[in-house]
């Protein structure tokens, strides 16, 4: 699902699909990037990416208050 999680309606408004397996986040090993950790290291990395590819937008988006009174 494509989710919008940062707003002022979080709600499921698409399909993605899922194209590559896990690596590790490069941002995170960058010092000049704001994603950076210095608690990651290439021998022990904390955050990993996938690259998806987009499928579907749905013509409504599904919001989080349907989905916890419908979980199904």
């Amino acid at each position: 699902f494509l989710y919008h999680s940062n707003c002022k309606v979080p709600a499921i408004v698409g399909i993605m699909e899922v194209v590559s397996a896990a690596y590790p986040d490069p941002t995170a090993l960058d010092k000049r990037s704001p994603y950076y950790d210095p608690k990651s290291s290439v021998a022990l990395p904390r955050w990993f990416l996938v690259d998806v590819k987009f499928k579907e937008q749905f013509s409504s988006p599904v919001p989080l208050s349907a989905l916890k009174m419908n979980p199904a």
